[in-house]
């Protein structure tokens, strides 16, 4: 899944950002530079982890980069909020898709969004190829019981806050 150019900006207008230099890059999504600590969650089967504070390294449409002092291993999801310029922040699952050693006990990770679930409830859902674990998404699985999902977006997003 890959973030709207609103909920990309709107993010970005409340961060200040450090425009990348050299030569333009390669890939599908271009990244722009920027240095911010956001609170993730590692989340595998329904479980929200303890919540801890990361540096990101970059954002694009498709992802986001952080350093951590942890290896994380390729597949892992966390949970991340991001903030907004207007509005309640954005409730990001991301599955890591690489991780790379920097220096001792610093690692370069980049992630995919794999699904928007907002606390506020006022982004639907969009969830990528491979869909995210049941109960995250604002949308959530066909048949399921909204106020249910509305609920375990409320409960990941206080174990981020506090």
């Amino acid at each position: 899944m890959e973030l709207s150019a609103e909920l990309l900006k709107s993010m970005l207008l409340s961060i200040k950002t450090e425009q990348g230099k050299g030569a333009a890059e390669l890939r599908r999504n271009p990244r722009v530079s920027i240095r911010y600590t956001v609170k993730i969650a590692p989340y595998a089967n329904g479980v929200v982890g303890h919540p801890l504070r990361v540096w990101t390294r970059d954002i694009s449409p498709g992802g986001l980069g952080i350093l951590h002092i942890k290896k994380m291993e390729v597949g892992a999801k966390f949970v991340v909020l991001l903030p907004r310029e207007k509005g309640k922040p954005l409730l990001l699952l991301c599955t890591v898709r690489n991780c790379q050693e920097l220096s001792d006990s610093l690692y370069g990770i980049g992630t995919s969004f794999a699904e928007v679930a907002s606390p506020s409830g006022d982004e639907k859902a969009k969830p990528a190829a491979a869909a995210a674990p049941a109960g995250v998404a604002a949308a959530g699985p066909a048949g399921a019981n909204p106020q249910v999902l509305t609920e375990e977006i409320q409960r990941i997003s206080r174990a981020i806050l506090t």
